[in-house]
């Protein structure tokens, strides 16, 4: 069937448990996805909808019995794990893996509390920026090219600099309007990718002067729309389909931005299966490597927000949604995305197999599923007080069991910093 809705059932929500998994994406209607295929549904989300009065759902899939194979998280690891194995790009094809010393944290920490405090002015300063040329936009105010470039310059230069630091930054700033924060963190993201692709230095700067415009045609969208909590109905989906088109004829015809920069907003939300918009483009040759990059780092990064009508994925949750939509997504850009920002991002915290807790503090290239770390709990539930940073790469018998929620983390950071008494990650839910 070509009829995409066509094959989708109606699910009522009163009938989800959390925990429930589909074999294909369950939508809350067409411009929102719920979970993607094999992932469990939140218990949080499902309540959410039955506050809004959103009494179906729809699927293609079937329930996937609790017998059945599951998409844990060792199973999603070992599986980036193998696509990882002799792959390639610019920016790892170096001399092979070195056994690193590890460091100690007094050192760790001064370098990057100061990358952290110098970061901060640089990326507030993106956001009001955004913000204000946002708004300009919105009043039909042109654009200034100049100092567009220049956020974009910036932009490169620091995630090439300090990567790391920026990553973690970027879990700050949720105050800011939803287009602002957005479209800093494509930006950001895009550099990174960019940079990692050996994009030619006009290349990449355009790249990123598109993604920091990534929804700059949203300005066209009324708000009651974009903020709409419910279910879009025809003519309101309508509008929100014409945003594409909108940025494009924003950037290129009312601003004078070069072609390449306006094909990011135009197609970031294309799709390799052609079940995208706005030209539902079918095929790799339809969509330029601009749009199919664009694709990745834009839903990433709209995943792990929170929105109107769903609470935000976790990092590592994001990738494995991503993961289970492979006909929508250009593996040979996603692949180089997954080692440039990493499984787990700077700050996660996680629980090991031998039941320890740690939180993460790099990524590692060669090996995305299994980052540098630094022990928080041993595996009694004592307070670490080691200060050296594990390469888990290195740590053949050491896995990623489970990743720990924001509620369960700030709990964490709680007890540890007003009480010295035992602690067990069990306690924490």
């Amino acid at each position: 069937m070509t009829d995409e809705t066509a094959v989708k059932k109606k699910i009522r929500v009163k009938d989800i448990k959390g925990g429930m998994r589909f074999t294909d994406t369950v939508y809350i209607d067409k411009r929102s996805m719920l979970a993607g295929p094999n992932v469990p549904l939140k218990q949080e989300d499902i309540d959410r909808l039955q506050r809004w009065g959103i009494h179906e759902v729809e699927s293609a899939g079937e329930l996937i019995s609790s017998n059945t194979a599951i998409s844990t998280e060792q199973e999603t690891t070992d599986f980036l794990e193998n696509i990882f194995k002799g792959e390639e790009t610019p920016a790892t094809r170096t001399k092979p893996q070195e056994k690193r010393s590890r460091i100690t944290a007094p050192e760790y920490i001064k370098r990057d509390c100061g990358l952290f405090r110098s970061l901060k002015q640089h990326y507030s300063s993106w956001l009001e920026d955004l913000d204000k040329f946002y708004l300009r936009t919105a009043h039909n105010c042109p654009l200034d090219k100049e100092e567009s470039a220049r956020i974009a310059t910036e932009i490169i230069d620091k995630a090439r600099a300090e990567k790391k630091a920026l990553v973690s930054l970027m879990e700050k700033g949720k105050k800011k309007t939803y287009l602002s924060l957005h479209g800093v963190n494509v930006a950001v993201f895009a550099a990174m990718v960019g940079t990692g692709l050996a994009m030619s230095e006009q290349s990449l700067l355009n790249f990123v002067l598109g993604c920091m415009y990534i929804d700059i045609g949203m300005v066209n969208v009324p708000e009651q729309i974009f903020t709409k909590e419910t279910s879009l109905n025809t003519d309101e989906m309508r509008q929100v389909r014409a945003h594409p088109i909108h940025g494009y004829q924003i950037l290129t015809q009312q601003n004078g931005f070069p072609g390449e920069v306006g094909l990011v907003a135009l197609e970031h939300h294309e799709r390799l299966n052609g079940q995208g918009y706005p030209r539902k483009s079918s095929t790799a040759n339809g969509i330029s490597v601009f749009g199919r990059i664009a694709a990745i780092v834009d839903t990433y990064t709209a995943m792990t927000s929170k929105r109107s009508y769903r609470s935000e994925y976790a990092p590592y949750e994001a990738i494995r949604n991503m993961l289970a939509s492979t006909q929508e997504y250009d593996r040979q850009y996603f692949v180089p995305f997954i080692r440039e920002i990493g499984v787990y991002p700077v700050g996660t915290y996680v629980q090991l197999n031998n039941n320890s807790v740690a939180v993460v503090t790099a990524a590692e290239p060669s090996a995305p599923a299994r980052p540098e770390l630094k022990h928080i709990l041993d595996e009694f539930g004592d307070p670490v007080n080691r200060t050296e940073i594990i390469p888990l790469v290195l740590e053949k018998d050491l896995a990623i069991a489970r990743v720990f929620s924001e509620k369960e983390k700030q709990t964490l950071q709680y007890y540890r910093k007003n009480f010295s008494a035992q602690l067990h990650y069990n306690d924490f839910g």
